[in-house]
């Protein structure tokens, strides 16, 4: 359980620490300014895929954004904005303690609430192989979708200003879509 929680901590902290150094950003502005500062369209219309070839797992992104390099590791990557912000992200990790999906997702809420208190959860679900869960601060909205197959967590997550709430659908949909294992990667 220990190696499982840090693997999630560390997870939460990487993405949630990337909304809340935006959250700063966005709470600078005017308000005015915010929807300036989100360059997605209303409406995703055209897609690229991103395959990772150390885990054998793709999901759809949308064609604006921009893939940022592959990590070290391979084991994910990150999707930009023009202007830089993260806005979509992709990776897996091994479930080395074979604790299995529930385990997962319960640790990678309680480590959510708990680092970090201003996010709020708003909705939580555990499937048989995989588990999802929706969270917003004051201008953000996030979403991370985990499947786990042949002893990994595939996870995609992606997250924007409120004011693009459908957008944020839309991204949310696309991730529920598409994120799938679909090659021989780690086994």
């Amino acid at each position: 359980m220990r190696k499982i929680s840090f693997y999630i901590l560390y997870t939460v902290i990487i993405l949630l620490s990337a909304c809340n150094g935006n959250d700063k950003k966005i709470s600078e502005q005017k308000p005015d300014s915010i929807q300036k500062m989100s360059r997605l369209p209303d409406s995703i219309e055209t897609f690229s895929t991103y395959f990772n070839a150390r885990y054998g797992f793709s999901v759809k992104y949308p064609h604006d954004l921009v893939p940022r390099p592959e990590s070290e590791n391979g084991d994910g990557r990150i999707f930009v904005e023009q202007g830089g912000r993260e806005v979509m992200r992709a990776y897996a990790i091994q479930d080395i303690d074979k604790e299995g999906i529930e385990a997962y997702h319960k640790s990678a809420l309680e480590l959510a609430s708990n680092v970090f208190p201003s996010w709020r959860i708003l909705s939580s679900n555990v499937g048989k192989d995989y588990c999802e869960f929706e969270g917003t601060t004051k201008d953000l909205l996030y979403f991370r979708r985990t499947i786990f197959r042949d002893g990994l967590f595939i996870s995609a997550s992606c997250q924007t200003d409120s004011v693009k709430s459908k957008t944020f659908e839309q991204l949310k949909n696309l991730i529920r879509r598409t994120l799938k294992k679909d090659g021989k990667g780690w086994q």
